[in-house]
């Protein structure tokens, strides 16, 4: 897994810091056609990501230029958008086909990535760790590791934790390989550790260090120790960077209920089902809801009844 030029700056990316991968693309000089489009998309996608995070969607037509761009990367990286914004199980698996053809079009970072975060998505692991494996970098192979938890398949996840620390210990990548882990094995003061080494590797003199992702895996590690006061100021945080992004409003429901703050987890609850309507919890709180309705409606005695003639 040798560095590249811009390696520093995919780091960055895909641990939330968007605004410290801006900078460090700006400084960073590339040689090559295809690491000059791989440098445009990243700072596209930075944008993107920090749009969908703070208003809950990206502009279309902005998505649909992308579209049409020359940058295959940008291609990709449209598709991709399109994928995550859609509630329709149909247009999602069309939009999964659609980054399978980029992927196999292009065998880029992006299109790689994509293609395989999308078969995860979708449950479908087999390919998503099939498409992960085809490029040997250290972010492909933290997002095998990723698909490896979503299996349950946690002996699994932990090798690859332990081959990736032995690349590379130090890389803030390495350490969030670790520290999900750690999460899963129920380590959680391992877990809050390693994100903390995060944000020293990655601090930069006079940029924020924040990022929502390691604010919400720090405060997923308070939640593992019962420590809501603290779980729920991580959150708060997150929040403050990341208002519609739904892991940061699913542990502030968690905080909110356990502390007995059941106002302000109504908020929340009412955010998420406005964000993300197929999210899990909010599927799984509307079956609750219809059950607990449905108990105190009396049943009719004779089953002819309920039959319309």
């Amino acid at each position: 897994m040798e560095e590249d030029e811009l390696s520093q700056c995919r780091a960055l990316y895909y641990v939330g810091f968007y605004d410290m991968c801006i900078a460090r693309c700006g400084v960073t000089h590339v040689t090559g056609t295809l690491a000059q489009q791989e440098k445009e998309g990243m700072l596209y996608a930075c944008r993107l990501m920090q749009n969908r995070q703070t208003q809950g969607k990206v502009d279309p037509s902005e998505v649909q230029a992308m579209s049409a761009s020359p940058n295959p990367f940008l291609r990709s990286l449209a598709v991709y958008i399109q994928f995550l914004d859609t509630a329709s199980p149909q247009e999602q698996l069309t939009l999964y086909h659609q980054l399978r053809a980029l992927m196999q079009e292009q065998g880029n970072t992006f299109s790689v990535f994509f293609a395989a975060s999308a078969a995860a998505a979708l449950g479908n692991f087999s390919d998503a760790l099939q498409f992960a494996s085809q490029l040997q970098l250290l972010e492909m192979r933290v997002l095998k590791l990723q698909i490896l938890l979503l299996m349950n398949r946690g002996d699994l996840a932990e090798e690859e934790a332990r081959q990736v620390a032995a690349q590379n210990d130090d890389a803030p990548l390495s350490k969030l390989a670790t520290a999900l882990v750690d999460t899963l094995e129920g380590s959680p003061q391992e877990a809050y550790l390693s994100l903390g080494d995060i944000e020293m590797l990655c601090q930069t003199p006079g940029l924020p260090c924040v990022s929502p992702l390691l604010l919400n895996g720090k405060a997923a590690a308070n939640i593992q120790r019962r420590e809501w006061n603290t779980a729920l100021e991580d959150a708060l945080k997150a929040f403050q960077q990341a208002p519609q992004d739904c892991d940061t409003l699913v542990n502030l429901i968690c905080c909110c209920r356990n502390m007995k703050k059941h106002q302000e987890a109504d908020f929340y609850v009412e955010r998420l089902s406005a964000v993300a309507p197929s999210h899990p919890m909010v599927v799984k709180m509307r079956e609750l809801h219809a059950a607990f309705a449905n108990a105190g409606v009396p049943q009719n005695s004779s089953p002819s009844a309920a039959v319309s003639f």
